[in-house]
């Protein structure tokens, strides 16, 4: 009979292990020393010549885990989306978690098609020498306003703009670099307008609830099966949303060249309308989660936001041309917690040329339309007047992992993005985010 293999291996015993303890004194690693014990233990336990009492060291079953089925899905909206009306979609949501919820944009282009396939690396203008292209940011400021409703209960409502100004002041700039690409965003040099004239498929990430902040952990619609989600989108009109490096901001009639091509753009009325696309994720539960999920009351924080917008005109400022400084005070509508306030000027030759993401003040020094901002909550300063670079640096670096380098001024009292901390124990989320009764924001102008 023919004689196994390992057969041949020398019997275990205790001194063999002994004699690893003695190489791994000798050999003066901890490392090496367990290694060894470890393979005279593989021989003893592992590779015994006696079938009946052989057994495999390592367990063969797993244990279970709970299945879970990702899933995305594509909804066309209920109507066509046109340039200056209204878009209305309604969430189709057949899975159990909501993850996701994302708005991909198409737009149409003013360049006739024989420019259109190098539009990105060859530099076309027209017979001035300007370029064109949709404003910087397109995928915010596409929408001059946003809504989300359950039923008919409105949850959300927020225009484009300060959808704008709460992405450059969320978050770190490791993933903003992708999502401002994605939004159409660019550094406002002449190649990159150019390019925004045919920006291709952009993402628009909207503020659905339980799926917007870092750490949320989806809306479980298992337990919303009777109710329906619909999103209302307001479209500005296309002349308010094209910018050029020179004073007209109408492409559509021109002539345009490209290397050694020159083609008359595509008249106004030819130009095609966008296409709009809603994209969710969810996943799908097992049967025992699912029903657990259904039945247990579940709070989920997120954010609301609320639209100030004022006008500063040339009385509000009067004082500035007799060499004092302008004191002017805005009330904000706000009868609830309040965890942020994000305050942007534009000015309006920046408004009238589409510039709609630039807020700078070209007629100051600093580029700031303001010299000090302070708070006043209920007649009691909640803020004390504080420059720029408080408001619109010190902030965002103690608060968040980045600052907007947009002119952007924050007051944040919360503690960054956990806010379900805040609801665990309601007399910290007081402390932290006071109940405004009667909010007021002073500006103390230099110079506009």
């Amino acid at each position: 009979m023919r004689e196994h293999p390992e057969s041949r291996l020398p019997p275990p015993a205790q001194p063999r292990i002994a004699l690893g303890i003695r190489r791994l004194q000798l050999l003066n690693t901890r490392g090496a020393g367990r290694l060894l014990i470890l393979r005279r233990t593989h021989h003893a336990h592992g590779h015994q010549t006696d079938d009946k009492d052989s057994f495999h060291p390592f367990s063969w079953s797993y244990e279970r885990y709970p299945a879970c089925i990702p899933e995305e899905r594509w909804t066309v909206p209920l109507n066509p989306a046109r340039f200056g009306q209204r878009c209305e979609f309604e969430f189709d949501l057949p899975g159990d978690v909501l993850m996701e919820a994302t708005l991909l944009i198409e737009l149409p282009s003013w360049l006739p098609s024989e420019l259109i396939p190098n539009a990105q690396s060859v530099l076309t203008t027209d017979i001035n020498g300007h370029v064109y292209g949709y404003v910087n940011g397109i995928a915010y400021f596409l929408f001059e306003k946003i809504e989300i409703y359950q039923g008919k209960v409105l949850l959300q409502e927020v225009s484009g703009d300060s959808l704008y100004a709460g992405t450059l002041t969320r978050g770190n700039l490791n993933q903003a670099f992708l999502t401002q690409k994605l939004a159409g965003m660019h550094d406002g040099s002449d190649l990159s307008i150019m390019r925004n004239a045919v920006p291709g498929v952009l993402e628009l990430p909207l503020p659905m609830i339980g799926c917007s902040l870092p750490g949320d952990r989806g809306l479980p619609l298992c337990g919303l099966r009777d109710q329906t989600f619909r999103l209302r989108l307001t479209l500005r009109p296309l002349e308010r949303l094209v910018e050029s490096n020179g004073p007209l901001i109408t492409p559509w009639g021109t002539i345009f060249t490209q290397g050694s091509l020159t083609v008359p753009a595509v008249p106004r009325d030819s130009i095609q309308q966008p296409t709009l696309t809603l994209r969710t994720k969810q996943l799908y539960l097992n049967n025992e989660d699912r029903a657990k999920l259904a039945t247990e009351t579940i709070e989920i924080p997120y954010i609301r936001y609320f639209d100030n917008d004022f006008n500063i005109n040339q009385l509000d400022y009067a004082s500035v041309q007799n060499g004092a400084v302008a004191s002017i005070v805005r009330y904000l509508d706000a009868s609830y917690t309040v965890e942020r306030i994000v305050t942007y000027f534009r000015n309006t030759a920046n408004i009238q040329l589409n510039r709609l993401w630039n807020f700078s003040n070209s007629a100051s020094p600093d580029g700031q339309f303001y010299n000090n901002l302070s708070l006043t909550i209920a007649g009691k300063i909640r803020e004390e007047l504080w420059s720029s670079l408080v408001w619109q640096i010190i902030v965002g670096h103690a608060k968040e992992d980045r600052t907007s380098s947009k002119n952007i001024a924050i007051m944040n009292w919360s503690r960054g993005w956990r806010i379900e901390d805040l609801i665990r124990d309601k007399k910290k989320e007081l402390d932290q985010c006071k109940k405004i009764e009667a909010l007021r924001i002073g500006y103390d102008f230099l110079i506009l």
